[in-house]
């Protein structure tokens, strides 16, 4: 997953205000984002983790 560099991560942040939210775009499909990723073999925990974030720094930010 290293193509989710500060350069991704600042267009993700850009997507919001159109879609409120990443997260919430996946809900209204029905798709959680945990279930998401899981759903991948991969845990989000894991994939912030492989960024080089904590999933408890994410939240402090």
């Amino acid at each position: 997953m290293s193509y989710l560099r500060p350069k991704a991560w600042g267009q993700l942040s850009y997507l919001r205000p159109k879609v409120r939210g990443i997260a919430e775009l996946f809900e209204a499909q029905g798709v959680g984002i945990a279930e998401l990723f899981e759903a991948q073999g991969v845990g989000v925990a894991e994939l912030f983790k492989a960024q080089g974030v904590g999933v408890a720094e994410l939240f402090e930010a």
